[in-house]
C-alpha cells in the first residue's frame, strides 16, 4: 500500500478567511486517496477572525495540523508548513480552492509518471458576485494560462507555476530553498525561475482540479497590480536575465503617448496620478451599467498599467542597472 499510496502533505496558508477555509477542508474530506496517507497542515498567518475556532472544532478524517505565525505573508507560511511536513510529496493549496475528490490522487499519479518534477493542477475560476466585466477579464486570464499548458510541446516558463495548486517532492522543495519570503507577490514565479534553471521539469495535470473561488474586486485587482509591480522589480534584481521580458519593457521600448503619460504620472507626479486614477476608477461602475465593455476595458487596462508602474517605481525600477530613469519617467 505504501508504494501505491505514498504519504502526502497538503500545505494551506490562510489569513482571515475562515469562510473560505472551511469549504477547502470540506473538499479535502471527500478525497479518494486514503486518508491515513494524507496530512493537512494549515498555517494561520496572523489570523484574528474565526479561523482558530474553526480549526479547533473541525472533525477531519485525516490528520490536521495547525501552525500559527504572526502575519508575515504566504511565502513564509508555506515554508513553515513545508518544514513541518512528513509526507513524501508536498501539495500547496490556497485557502480558496475547492478540490475535486480525485485531486490528491491525480497529483500523486502525476509524480508516479515521472519522478523529480513539479505537477501543476488545474484552477478553473468560480465567481459569486462582483463586476461581470472584471469576471470576464479574470476568466480569460486563467483559461488562457491553462489552455497554453494543454498544448502538445508546451514550453513551460516560470509564469506557469501557480502557488495555489502545485506539488513536488518534499526534499526537492527543501533542496532549492522554498519560497523567498522577501516576496509578498509573485513568490511562485521566483521559485519557478529557480526550478527551471535547475532543469526540474513541469507537468500540467488537468485531473488535479481545484475550483478557485475568486473573490477579487476592482479595488483588490488594482492593488494586486501595484504589488505585482513591486514584485517584478525585486524579481529583476534576483534574476537579471529576466529583465528584458518583464512587463515594464513596453513602457521603455514602445513609448507611446499613453505609456509616456502613465510612466510620467507614476514616476514623477504620483500624487496627481493617484487622484486621477481614483477618478477614473469611479467611471468604471457606471460604464458597466450601460454595457460599454470596450471603453471599460480600455480604462481598466490603463488603471492596471498605472498601478503596476506605481509599484515598480516605488520599489526602485529606475535604480536597476541598465534601466534609464529618464526613459522610464517618459522624458
Amino acid at each position: 500500500m505504501s508504494q501505491d499510496f505514498p504519504p502526502v502533505s497538503v500545505v494551506i496558508p490562510t489569513h482571515n478567511r475562515s469562510y473560505l477555509l472551511q469549504r477547502t477542508l470540506n473538499a479535502l474530506s471527500r478525497q479518494t486517496y486514503p486518508f491515513q496517507r494524507i496530512e493537512v497542515l494549515v498555517v494561520a498567518d496572523g489570523c484574528v477572525d474565526q479561523t482558530g475556532e474553526l480549526l479547533n472544532k473541525y472533525k477531519a478524517p485525516f490528520p490536521l495540523r495547525v501552525i500559527g505565525q504572526d502575519h508575515q505573508g504566504p511565502a513564509l507560511a508555506r515554508n513553515k508548513g513545508a518544514a513541518c511536513a512528513t509526507g513524501q510529496f508536498l501539495i500547496f493549496l490556497d485557502d480558496d480552492i475547492e478540490a475535486e475528490p480525485g485531486f490528491v490522487e491525480a497529483h500523486v499519479r502525476g509524480h508516479q509518471r515521472r519522478p523529480r518534477q513539479v505537477v501543476i493542477g488545474y484552477l478553473p475560476p468560480v465567481f459569486h458576485k462582483g463586476s461581470c466585466f472584471l469576471q470576464m477579464e479574470l476568466r480569460t486570464w486563467w483559461e488562457t494560462l491553462f489552455q497554453g499548458m494543454r498544448q502538445a510541446g508546451h514550453r513551460y516558463t516560470y509564469q506557469d507555476l501557480i502557488s495555489g495548486n502545485f506539488s513536488l517532492e518534499t526534499d526537492l522543495f527543501t533542496r532549492w530553498g522554498g519560497f523567498d519570503p522577501a516576496f509578498t507577490c509573485h513568490e511562485d514565479y521566483e521559485l519557478g525561475v529557480r526550478l527551471i534553471n535547475a532543469e526540474i521539469p513541469f507537468l500540467f495535470v488537468p485531473e488535479a482540479l481545484g475550483r478557485h473561488h475568486e473573490t477579487a474586486s476592482l479595488e483588490r485587482s488594482l492593488e494586486r497590480k501595484y504589488q505585482e509591480g513591486k514584485a517584478d522589480v525585486l524579481l529583476g534584481r534576483r534574476h537579471p536575465e529576466l529583465r528584458p521580458e518583464l512587463p515594464w519593457i513596453p513602457f521603455l521600448k514602445s513609448p507611446s503617448f499613453r505609456n509616456k503619460c502613465l510612466a510620467t504620472l507614476a514616476g514623477r507626479w504620483p500624487g496627481i496620478g493617484d487622484k486621477l486614477a481614483d477618478g477614473v476608477r469611479h467611471l468604471l461602475d457606471p460604464m458597466e451599467r450601460i454595457k460599454q465593455y470596450r471603453r471599460w476595458r480600455r480604462l481598466f487596462g490603463a488603471l492596471s498599467d498605472y498601478w503596476y508602474l506605481r509599484g515598480a517605481m516605488e520599489e526602485g525600477l529606475g535604480l536597476l542597472p541598465g534601466m534609464e530613469r529618464s526613459s522610464i519617467n517618459g522624458s
